[in-house]
């Protein structure tokens, strides 16, 4: 029996599970994962990845994303937009990349999103404000991510479904590390800063 790496983890797995026995991610049974990030369907990032490169890097990592996420529309399939100037406006162009990911999703035959890309991005901003608020409540805005996750995990699905599952970007750089740590000791000072605010 031929195996596949899980999307979302990378664990080996049998090309006849349903799910990874290790993240319980979706897989695409009987498909051959294989390829790399270039070769991804926009830029989808594995959970955890996603999680901890938001965190540490203060939501900048959603920025990055963004660009990444536009650049692609940009040059693979002609979309006349500023990737640079739709990642630092990123809120108010929530709604517009929901859409794109929802054409692709129709031409390769699986459904379109069913969550609300207007109430994310009321989301997003609703958290982003929150970092005005004192003390500890000041870092809910670390959350704000939260809300592009359901469009995350659309680029997850369409990668998976279309056998692309190796091209998501899994894998911690030792540039990613780095954040990751320096940003973690960041984060843990700022918060305890705030307890004695």
């Amino acid at each position: 029996m031929e195996q596949v790496k899980c999307p979302n983890c990378s664990t080996p797995q049998m090309t006849n599970a349903g799910n990874c026995k290790v993240c319980d991610a979706a897989l695409a049974p009987g498909v051959n994962q294989s390829g790399s990030a270039d070769d991804a369907i926009m830029f989808p990032v594995a959970s955890t990845k996603w999680i901890l490169m938001n965190i540490t890097t203060f939501n900048l990592y959603g920025f990055f994303w963004h660009w990444k996420n536009w650049s692609y529309l940009k040059n693979k399939r002609g979309a006349k937009v500023l990737p640079i100037a739709r990642a630092f406006f990123n809120i108010l162009f929530i709604p517009s990349l929901s859409t794109f990911i929802g054409e692709i999703k129709s031409e390769l035959g699986l459904a379109k999103p069913t969550y609300n890309a207007a109430f994310l991005a009321i989301g997003a901003f609703v958290l982003n404000a929150t970092w005005k608020l004192p003390g500890l409540l000041g870092w809910v805005c670390m959350f704000s991510f939260a809300c592009l996750s359901p469009l995350n995990d659309q680029l997850i699905e369409i990668n998976s479904a279309q056998g692309k599952g190796n091209c998501i970007n899994s894998k911690f750089s030792i540039a990613n590390k780095i954040v990751i740590v320096v940003g973690g000791i960041l984060l843990v000072l700022g918060m305890w800063g705030s307890l004695y605010e």
